[in-house]
């Protein structure tokens, strides 16, 4: 935060020069906004602040009224320099507020005046005024951004690796001396995306579990039984005072990082289901692309230069529907370790005019602040479609350009892409059936610099997917999973396990009417519900895409 307090002492330096000084005269008052996301450190800065000795410290609450509001400005008139602190901005004039547009007004006439006064006397502005909130686009009115108004925005990212590290050396750790500077180190890169709230959380919480016996510090591996514990429950007899030892560990850190996760990612799909590579079978082009992508996130800026001018970024799955492109994302995020952002293009599309946008934004921006991270958009061509001609023929395609809310998104989805702010350590991944509904633009080297077949499953990878699904089932030794691979050419890896569900439905009812004699599931049901599932991938189908893949494949 050292560069963001240095920018605030020169704003407010003005306030304290002299003030007949000739290169001030004119300049716009210091009226500031802070903003930031929760903490990020905005209310300490005002704490810090009101506590510097700049001049005559006055606040506005958020549940001040009209008159009182006024009434501190006319103060800071009259007790120059003064300055005005703001906190929670947003809440003193959030939009379920009645006089919500009054006082708006009133902060207005009041900025203007100071402003007016400043001129009219040819000296230096002797008030400041400086606001908090959560987010300058959003919360701040056009009419408040206006010169001479709120004229500086300043914001507070969340802390990186060496400001973690500071503000965990400012806590008290409880860990022996010796151990110290290699746990602060350590906990420094751990913490992605933690604010300082957070990370006191975070050394409370291991602090707490310092006092349960390490071998219990392993998550359960069975569900746990309240009532049970319960019954269990006993209260020691408090033991007698003893001299202070060094107790926390490394440990106890490493189980607290389970448990206190990032207020940043706590209204985002963080954890994707617990799918593994594993779980998917074949598709080891596609994994070896995805792993590749991940290294490449993680990878110093100074062995990258060696290989790229700019390293790829983006990565399209694009194949017929059902053959694991939304498992293969999740894997990946599962396998990766990283924060997962996940999104389906149609709820993007879902909003009042003017939110979709906002919230692509706002997508962004998150995955920056919590990086290395994943953005995942399933279903891309839901905003992501050709901007004419494809666009209306269908919804996919609509969502690029069928309105002017798809095209405005599209347009963000654009620009937010070809990285007006850095996306070092964001991966963003997306998926579509319809590759031929996006807008080229998105295509472009830059944005999504690798598009990546994936394909219905071959003989071996219908074969380990039906020996995934029978390794969970009760299975006659009849079933010959080679054959069922040889029989079932050109299915989905989707239809595979739907064929497996409709065998185990019918095992299960001959298990029911035989009195609990049943056999599991036969080779017999397994052929009886491949003649039943209607395969959906046609030849056509797999030719355009083969096609297509000729067309744009580029690495």
């Amino acid at each position: 935060m050292d560069a963001q307090a240095k920018e605030l002492n020169r704003l407010l330096s003005i306030v304290a020069a002299p003030g007949g000084s000739r290169c001030l005269r004119g300049l716009p008052n210091p009226n500031i906004v802070l903003h930031g996301g929760s903490g990020t450190g905005k209310t300490m800065l005002l704490k810090k602040i009101a506590e510097s000795g700049w001049g005559t410290v006055l606040r506005i609450q958020p549940k001040d009224k009209l008159s009182e509001i006024q009434e501190v400005f006319q103060r800071a008139k009259l007790q120059q320099p003064s300055i005005v602190l703001i906190d929670q901005f947003e809440r003193l004039i959030d939009k379920e507020r009645n006089n919500r547009g009054a006082v708006i007004l009133a902060i207005c006439e009041a900025l203007d005046d100071l402003a007016l006064e400043a001129e009219r006397k040819g000296v230096a502005p002797k008030v400041a005024v400086i606001a908090a909130c959560m987010d300058y686009t959003v919360d701040i009115p056009s009419d408040l951004k206006e010169p001479q108004r709120f004229t500086y925005d300043i914001y507070l990212p969340l802390p990186d690796p060496a400001s973690r590290k500071d503000i965990l050396a400012s806590c008290d750790l409880a860990v022996d001396p010796e151990e110290e500077n290699d746990l602060l180190s350590y906990l420094g890169e751990r913490t992605h995306a933690y604010n300082g709230k957070d990370l006191v959380r975070l050394v409370q919480c291991a602090r707490h579990l310092s006092f349960i016996p390490e071998e219990q510090l392993s998550p359960p591996t069975q569900n746990p039984d309240i009532a049970a514990d319960l019954n269990a429950l006993a209260i020691d007899t408090p033991s007698a005072p003893h001299e202070p030892t060094y107790t926390t560990t490394r440990s106890h850190y490493e189980a607290a990082l389970k448990v206190i996760r990032p207020s940043a990612m706590h209204d985002i799909n963080l954890r994707p289901p617990p799918l593994r590579w594993s779980d998917i079978g074949g598709q080891d082009a596609v994994k070896t692309s995805l792993r590749r992508a991940v290294r490449i996130s993680n990878e110093s800026p100074s062995i990258l230069s060696r290989y790229f001018d700019r390293p790829p970024k983006g990565f399209l799955l694009y194949g017929p529907p059902g053959c694991s492109k939304t498992m293969a994302a999740q894997a990946m995020a599962t396998e990766s370790g990283l924060n997962f952002l996940a999104v389906k293009g149609a709820e993007l599309l879902n909003m009042y005019v003017g939110e979709s946008e906002r919230a692509v934004r706002a997508l962004f921006q998150r995955a920056r602040e919590v990086a290395p991270s994943i953005i995942f958009f399933d279903e891309i061509d839901s905003i992501g479609g050709q901007r004419h001609g494809f666009g209306n023929s269908g919804g996919a395609g609509k969502g690029g350009g069928g309105t002017t809310s798809g095209l405005n998104v599209l347009t963000t989805l654009l620009n937010e892409m070809d990285g007006f702010e850095a996306l070092q350590g964001v991966v963003v991944l997306a998926a579509t059936n319809r590759p031929q509904a996006l807008d080229p633009a998105l295509l472009r080297p830059g944005r999504f610099d690798d598009l990546i077949y994936v394909s219905p499953p071959d003989e071996d990878a219908r074969k380990a997917i039906f020996k995934g699904v029978s390794e969970k089932r009760l299975m006659h030794e009849d079933v010959d999973i080679d054959a069922l691979a040889r029989e079932t050419e050109g299915y989905s890896g989707a239809e595979i396990k739907g064929i497996c569900a409709v065998a185990g439905v019918a095992a299960y009812d001959r298990f029911i009417n035989s009195a609990g004699e049943g056999l599991g599931i036969t080779m017999e049901d397994m052929r009886k519900a491949i003649a039943s599932q209607k395969r959906q991938i046609t030849p056509e189908m797999i030719r355009g895409f083969e096609e297509w893949e000729k067309q744009f494949r580029r690495l």
